[in-house]
C-alpha cells in the first residue's frame, strides 16, 4: 500500500473510530460536587444543568460531519472536501475540550479518545492536502 491510500483510509477511519465512540453509554462522566454523585453520559446527550450543555453534543455533530465530508472527499478527489475535512476535524476537537477547559461546580470529563482521534484526523487531512499540492503532474524547478 502506498502513502496516499494509507492516509484514505485513515481519512475514513478516523471519525468513523469517533462517532462510534460517540455513541457509548459511558463516554461523558459529569461529577457534580455539590451532590456528591457521578453519572455518565454519551457525547449526544444533552447534560443537565449544565451552562455550555450544546457543546458536547456539537463535537459529535462536528464528527458525523467529518465523516460525511471524508467519504466524499475520497470518493469525489476534490482538495476543497479535504479542507473542510481538516477545519472540521479541528472544530471538533475543540468543541469537545470545551467542558474541560470550564470547569465549575458541576465538572464535565468527556472521554479523551474523540479529540484524539479529531487531532489524528486534522493531522491526516493537513498530510493528504499537503501530498496533493505536489502531485506527480507539476514540476518543480530548482535555480
Amino acid at each position: 500500500m502506498n502513502k496516499q491510500r494509507i492516509l484514505k483510509l485513515l481519512l475514513i477511519a478516523l471519525p468513523v473510530m469517533a462517532v462510534g465512540l460517540a455513541t457509548t453509554v459511558d463516554s461523558v462522566m459529569v461529577f457534580d460536587s455539590g451532590a456528591g454523585s457521578v453519572q455518565y453520559y454519551s457525547y449526544f446527550s444533552l447534560i443537565p444543568g449544565l451552562g455550555v450543555q450544546m457543546v458536547v453534543p456539537l463535537a459529535a455533530i462536528l464528527c458525523i460531519v467529518c465523516t460525511v465530508l471524508a467519504v466524499a472527499a475520497v470518493a469525489l478527489k476534490r482538495a476543497g472536501c479535504v479542507i473542510a475535512v481538516k477545519w472540521t476535524a479541528f472544530a471538533a476537537a475543540t468543541a469537545a475540550v470545551v467542558p474541560v477547559l470550564l470547569r465549575g461546580a458541576i465538572v464535565v470529563v468527556p472521554n479523551v479518545l474523540l479529540p484524539m482521534l479529531m487531532v489524528a484526523e486534522f493531522v491526516t487531512a493537513f498530510f493528504l492536502n499537503k501530498s496533493k499540492a505536489s502531485e506527480p503532474g507539476e514540476r518543480i524547478v530548482k535555480q
